[in-house]
């Protein structure tokens, strides 16, 4: 697979317990990186890559390109 950027709405995840210290702004922009070739949150903030939060890079990748200029 080769990289792209998508629009993709994490908030109906964030009901979810293991997703819900995300609901804290500081947390979700302080900790969002890739890991795993994929978006992740690295809450631990330790660069383990078996215990950040992640969405499958397949759903990601499903997705269409994001119209919007983003980056």
């Amino acid at each position: 697979m080769e990289g792209k950027i998508v629009c993709y709405d994490v908030s109906p995840m964030l009901e979810k317990d293991v997703f819900r210290p995300l609901k804290n702004i500081d947390i979700f922009m302080n900790t969002c990186t890739v890991l795993n070739d994929t978006l992740a949150w690295d809450i631990s903030m330790n660069r383990d890559n078996t215990t950040c939060l992640d969405i499958d890079p397949d759903t990601l990748y499903a997705l269409p390109f994001a119209e919007e200029q983003i980056a």
